[in-house]
Order: C-alpha cells, then structure tokens, then sequence
C-alpha cells in the first residue's frame, strides 16, 4: 500500500512543529529548572518518527518491516512528554495522540483502530487526571472525538486509496491480457491464411502443373514450347507458394520476450524486473 499524501504529511509535520516550537517557549519561560534538553530529544524522537512513518514503500514506513516499533516509540515519546512536563500548562499535548491515531487505518481494522484510539485517550487522560488530581472527564470527551473522527477520516482516504490501486491494478492486467489476445489474434491469422493459401491455391496449382505435363506430352512445335513455358511458370509458382506458406507458418510461433515485454512495462514502477529470455525462444 503507498501512502501518496503529501499534504497530510505536510500538515503533520507543520502540526508537530507547532506544538514542539510551543512547547519548548512555554517551557523555557517558566520559572524553575525543567528538563528542556530531554523534552526537546523526545518532540524530535516523535517527530522523526512520523516522518519515517510517512515514507513509502521503506522499511520504517508504517507498512513497512520497522514500522510498527515505530508506532510504539513515537507513542511512547508522547506518553513520556506528558509525565515530564507540568500538564496544567500543556494541555494540547494530546494533540501527538491524534496524530499518532491517523497511522492506525494502515496497520489494523477501522474497529481496532476505534478500541485502540479509544484505549489512548482513556490511559491519556487517566495519567493526566492522576498528575494533576482533578477531573478531566469533559477534556477527554472532546479529545475522544477529536481521536474517533481522524481514525474516520484516515479510514475513509485509505479505503479511496486501496480502490484507486486496485483499479490501476485490474487495468494493468486488462491491459496486458489485451496485448496478449491481440498477439494470439495474429497469431491465428497468419495460420488461417497460411493453411488458405496450402489448401486451395497449392492444390489447384499442383492440378494446373499435371494439366500442362500432361498436355506437353500431347503437343508438339510452337504449341509445345508455350505450354512448356507456362509449366515451368506454374511450377515457379508453386515453388513461391509453397515458400510463402513455410515462411507464414514459421512465423507464427509468438516470441516469448515480445509477449511478456508489454507486461512487464505496464508494472508498477516499484517493481524492478528485468527479463532475461533469449530471443530465439518462442512458443
């Protein structure tokens, strides 16, 4: 699956910056000594995450072999900003929760991604509501849906994305099929007319070249030097015919690397394939 957004990424990584910028200036202005430097590894850990997260087809992209320890740790930065950092002052850090949950359609059921979003908020909320010893109940209804309605909208691009590269990938096949069944299509009219031309134009040369050896051996003088002639013309062309058809024929065997070069043209550009087929093999 290719995740092609690159406008959600921008506003990802414009999202992140927002908050990281913001964070570390509401820090560094509150009195007190407070851990910048491990706030400020933990907003570039989340969002160094994110960015590898978005890469296509890589092996720390969100579909990729890496990509679900990724998940895990950008996770765990945001959970750790929060035990960090004095809540009542940063209460938009759940913002990371709800970009993390938008990678959630990628990787799982929309259903698993309501129950593990869900999930976030309620262990989100819990910590923050233990830290600061008040009630958080109404703030965590609001983040709750803010959660449920990227998971919809994220469900809702990746389902267009998957029929979109279905659609191309049907068409790719009908492409390819059709390319094929137009080389077979040749293939038997070539073979239609070569069996033609053996069936009724040899047959009737070969009776029209008896006709004449025949009639040579009945003539004589002038008579029999204009048959002899047109004997010998039939036989050129029975020659001609004959060699027409073996050449036909002999072309009509499909070449195996000009049937499978067009399909193999019409891959996505991903797919790196390089054919390696004689070209005297044919079938």
């Amino acid at each position: 699956m290719k995740l092609k957004f690159p406008l959600a990424t921008l506003a990802g990584v414009i999202t992140w910056l927002l908050v990281a910028l913001l964070t570390l200036y509401i820090l560094w202005h509150l009195p007190g000594k407070h851990p910048i430097f491990s706030v400020s590894l933990l907003l570039l850990l989340f969002g160094l995450c994110f960015i590898l997260l978005t890469q296509e087809e890589h092996p720390y992209g969100v579909t990729g072999r890496y990509g679900r320890y990724l998940l895990g740790g950008s996770l765990a930065c945001a959970f750790a900003l929060l035990w960090l950092l004095p809540s009542r002052h940063f209460d938009y850090l759940a913002i990371l929760t709800i970009i993390w949950v938008c990678f959630l359609p990628y990787v799982m059921s929309q259903q698993r991604a309501f129950l593990l979003s869900m999930l976030v908020v309620i262990c989100w909320f819990s910590l923050q509501a233990w830290l600061e010893q008040r009630s958080l109940w109404i703030t965590a209804s609001l983040y709750g849906t803010f959660h449920l309605f990227a998971v919809i909208m994220q469900s809702a691009i990746t389902a267009e994305q998957q029929a979109k590269q279905a659609l191309a990938e049907k068409n790719l096949e009908l492409q390819s099929a059709q390319q094929l069944l137009l080389a077979a299509s040749r293939q038997t009219e070539r073979t239609r007319i070569a069996r033609n031309l053996h069936d009724l134009l040899g047959h009737h040369l070969t009776a029209l070249t008896i006709q004449l050896q025949i009639a040579s051996y009945h003539t004589d003088g002038e008579a029999k030097q204009q048959v002899d002639k047109s004997l010998q013309l039939a036989r050129l062309l029975l020659s001609d015919v004959r060699e027409a058809v073996s050449s036909m024929r002999d072309g009509t065997d499909l070449n195996l690397r000009q049937l499978l070069q067009p399909v193999v043209e019409n891959l996505p550009e991903s797919l790196q394939i390089e054919l390696d087929i004689p070209t005297e093999l044919k079938c």
